[in-house]
């Protein structure tokens, strides 16, 4: 079977996906089942490793425009190594390594992030992206069911030991495929955000899809409330259950992206967008419920936001900008819902919870009015 680049960004997608999702759960089942008077250090860890994301990916503009841009991937998976293995030599006594954490964590991201989202962008063309977006996140939830129970039996049982060795064979097959990207030749040397600022006041859309990010950052997208959700379920049942739990997510999630990339027109993503977010505040009662219903509002703005960097103004001139105002957005948001986090250790959940519900609907609002400008 030939690789292509669109083979290889799927397959790292997915894989990304899994190593994240190992993160994302269950590094905040570690700190839980350490003490549950870690939110505080988990918090702090958390907006060390967004800041780093951020400045990473600022600092590196102009590299990204380089023809070795592929070595800045690089970079990023061997740190991500590197962060798995602290994990390991510290265990108990990594609360007292949160800010050294989130720092190499942050550069793990900004590295790797900083040159995939323009190759994604390079090399999956408008007419595929939905059908790109649907079964990548339809395969990576059906993986996502396993990897749940495996992780979760796993930790019970060794510690996060044996989890590890898994860990390092998909970094190790990250690696192996990175030297396979064949990348385009960029024909510019710096990155120019004020000239960009002008095509941006243009485009609504381009506006919209910032606010949206924005408050994409403030909920779902790597932000607290997840996390927030995930604390919820460990403390009323088990790490087992809520492997279970996350598994039973994954296969509705992927029958959503299924139907998403194969049968949904766009002319209903409005519609969708309505009758998702309406089911996202009423569901937030029953926890991750509500991440089901976030799934279509995602599957639809990544497929737009992608899109729009191959506009004309932007595909062969700003891409790189376009990214980076598209990060700035996100880590407000993400920051600001890990402020949020750390108050729910001084303040009842029962307060936090209705902030998120407005993020939510005004989330709802710029994902709308990115769909009328396109």
């Amino acid at each position: 079977m030939k690789l292509t680049n669109y083979k290889i960004l799927f397959i790292f997608r997915i894989i990304k996906t899994l190593l994240n999702l190992f993160m994302d759960s269950f590094f905040v089942l570690y700190f839980i089942n350490l003490s549950n008077k870690n939110i505080l250090p988990f918090g702090r860890y958390k907006l060390v490793s967004i800041t780093v994301l951020y400045i990473t990916i600022v600092l590196l503009r102009n590299k990204i425009l380089s023809k070795n841009r592929i070595n800045l991937l690089k970079i990023g998976l061997i740190l991500y190594l590197l962060f798995f293995i602290l994990i390991i030599i510290l265990k108990e006594k990594i609360v007292n390594y949160m800010y050294l954490i989130g720092i190499i964590y942050g550069l793990e991201e900004g590295f790797y992030f900083s040159v995939f989202n323009i190759l994604e962008s390079d090399n999956i063309t408008n007419k595929e992206r939905h059908i790109y977006n649907g079964n990548y996140k339809s395969i990576s939830n059906i993986l996502s069911i396993i990897f749940p129970l495996i992780f979760s039996s796993i930790i019970v049982i060794s510690n996060f030991n044996i989890s590890f060795i898994l860990i390092i064979i998909l970094i190790s097959i990250l690696l192996i495929l990175s030297y396979k990207i064949k990348d385009i030749c960029i024909n510019k040397k710096k990155t120019n955000i004020k000239e960009y600022l002008k095509i941006v006041k243009e485009e609504k859309a381009i506006k919209h899809v910032y606010n949206s990010n924005l408050f994409s950052g403030l909920t779902y997208s790597s932000g607290a409330f997840l996390s927030i959700i995930t604390i919820y379920i460990i403390k009323v049942s088990n790490t087992f259950s809520f492997g279970l739990y996350s598994s039973i997510i994954g296969i509705i999630i992927a029958i959503i992206a299924l139907l998403f990339g194969h049968v949904i027109k766009k002319n209903k993503y409005n519609l969708i967008i309505y009758t998702t977010t309406l089911l996202s505040i009423v569901s937030l009662l029953f926890s991750l419920l509500s991440k089901i219903n976030w799934e279509f509002i995602y599957l639809i703005n990544v497929t737009s936001q992608g899109n729009l960097t191959n506009i004309n103004s932007i595909k062969n001139k700003y891409k790189v900008e376009f990214y980076q105002l598209f990060e700035l957005s996100l880590f407000i948001g993400r920051f600001i819902s890990y402020i949020l986090f750390i108050l729910i250790a001084i303040i009842p959940i029962n307060y936090i919870l209705p902030i998120f519900i407005l993020f939510i609907v005004l989330l709802m609002i710029n994902s709308i009015k990115i769909q009328k400008n396109m």
